[in-house]
Formats: C-alpha cells, structure tokens, sequence
C-alpha cells in the first residue's frame, strides 16, 4: 500500500514478532501529540495563564499611560504659552525702561512664587506670575502713553535762551521802589533791550494785559496745574488763545511798567501756588543762568 510503512516490533526469546503497518498523516498525529505531552510535562501550565487580575491590571496601566500622555501635553502646551507670554513681557520691559521711569525691577521679581519642596515652580503659577507682572506693566505702558507729550507742558527752560542774570530771586527780597523787604513771586531776568522771549513749555495764551505796574504782560496756561507769567515786555508777538509750544517767541525785553531796567519778570504757578522758577530751569549747553551775589 502507498505511503504507509510497517513497524516490526521484537520481542524476547520465545515470543512473536508484532508488525505494524501505519500511514504518513497518522505517523504525523501520533508524534505530534507525544511532543506536546512532553512539553506539557515539563513546562508549567502558569506560563500560559493570565489571570482577570492580571487582564484587569494591564487595562489600569493603559488608561494611566493615557492619562499621562494627555498631562504631558497639557503640560508643554502650558509651557509654550508661558514661553511666548515671558517674550511678550520681556518687550514690554524695554519698552517701560526705554521710558527711564526709574520702576523698582523689584516689582517684576519673582518673589511671591509658590514652590514645591524641590525648590521647582509649577507651569500653573508660572503662568498665573506672568499674568500679574504682564498686567502691572501693561499698567505702566498704558500710563506712560498717556503721558507722552507731559514734558513738553511742563515749564522747564529759561524764557531768555543763551546767558542770561538773575537780577532780582523769588522769595522775600528787598523793593526797588520802596526799599523794604516784600515777596516777589517770580525771578527778574536782565537782558537788552529787543531780546526774544521764548515759552518755556506748550500751552495757550489765555491772558494779555498793558498795565501801569506789570505793564506788558502774558500769562500762558500749560495745562497739568502749570501756568507762567511773562511782565514788563517791550512788545508782544502772539494773540490771547493763541496756542504756543516751548521756545515759540511771545515777545522781546523791554522795560514797560514799572521797572527800573530792561527785563523780563518770569513767574511759575503750579496747582494754584507760585515756587521758584530757578528750580525748573533745565542746565544745557545754550541755556544757563547766572545768579548774581
């Protein structure tokens, strides 16, 4: 018969010799099932067993794989937005000290932020830091923009460019006319005759007069609490509500009113109240003042 082969047992003396005659595909089954008894045998049927507990663990480990991916990105998004806030602030920076406001960086510190017991700071307060600091300098800015064109109403020069003399100072000094001791609320400025007289900050012309004492006089509105006199002009050279900015000329020196000389009698009024205009001149290269002992 095709494909088969016979197996010829022997045995001891004396007995029969058994033959058996078995085919391919059975040959194949027998042994197959021998090898698979022997493994049985020898490997543990554990190796092969996952418990539920063991199914039910493998589940909890890939939601919290899950889980932790999702906070990782979370994490580096929070990052990222950190990230672009920190540049945002940083330009924010420069544009407030390009300013020189003289701001203490102590309030930009990142003093107040809560750390951990390894001395890290979380993405969350990061985050909530820069929001605060972004909004004190925001603060700031908004501030200074608004304050932009402040300089330019504050009476800060001498209404007489180039060298000038303070002939007479404010405070309580003696009366030309009388000889006693009285306030004079401005400073005297000699100069010659016919010399310009400038504004000394940017405001409007909202009084002109020719009195007997002052004699011709301007008064210049600069807004911010400010407002500067000019007396004893020679001539006037601007309107009443004429808009003037520092260094337009108002007049020259002359000696109208009472006076005893060519000047010019500068006042300063902040907030309702005359102080000393020599504190507010502005020292330059073409602008000095010389005191006379």
């Amino acid at each position: 018969m095709k494909h088969r082969k016979s197996i010829v047992i022997l045995s001891g003396k004396g007995k029969p010799v058994i033959s058996l005659s078995i085919s391919y595909p059975a040959a194949i089954i027998a042994i197959s099932f021998v090898i698979i008894g022997i493994a049985a045998y020898f490997i543990p049927f554990r190796t092969f067993h996952f418990s539920a507990a063991d199914f039910r663990q493998q589940q909890d480990l890939g939601k919290n794989n899950t889980l932790l991916r999702r906070k990782i990105q979370s994490a580096m998004q929070t990052f990222e937005q950190a990230m672009v806030r920190i540049n945002l602030l940083n330009a924010k920076k420069v544009r407030i000290a390009s300013h020189n406001t003289g701001v203490s960086s102590a309030r930009f510190s990142a003093s107040g932020m809560t750390k951990s017991a390894d001395g890290k700071v979380s993405a969350e307060e990061l985050c909530a830091r820069v929001t605060r600091i972004d909004s004190i300098i925001e603060c700031c800015a908004t501030k200074l923009g608004g304050m932009n064109h402040l300089f330019d109403n504050i009476p800060v020069c001498n209404p007489l460019p180039g060298e000038a003399v303070v002939c007479r100072r404010f405070d309580m000094e003696q009366d030309p006319f009388s000889g006693r001791k009285k306030i004079h609320l401005g400073v005297d400025i000699a100069a010659t005759p016919g010399r310009a007289i400038i504004a000394t900050a940017s405001g409007t012309v909202t009084s002109m007069e020719n009195s007997p004492v002052w004699g011709k006089r301007v008064v210049i509105e600069h807004g911010n609490g400010f407002r500067t006199v000019y007396a004893h002009l020679g001539t006037l050279t601007v309107g009443q509500g004429c808009k003037v900015k520092r260094g337009t000329t108002i007049g020259t020196v002359g000696y109208s009113g009472f006076s005893t000389g060519p000047h010019v009698h500068y006042e300063i009024w902040r907030n309702g109240k005359a102080v000393d205009p020599e504190r507010y001149f502005y020292p330059s290269s073409n602008e000095t003042v010389k005191i006379m002992q």
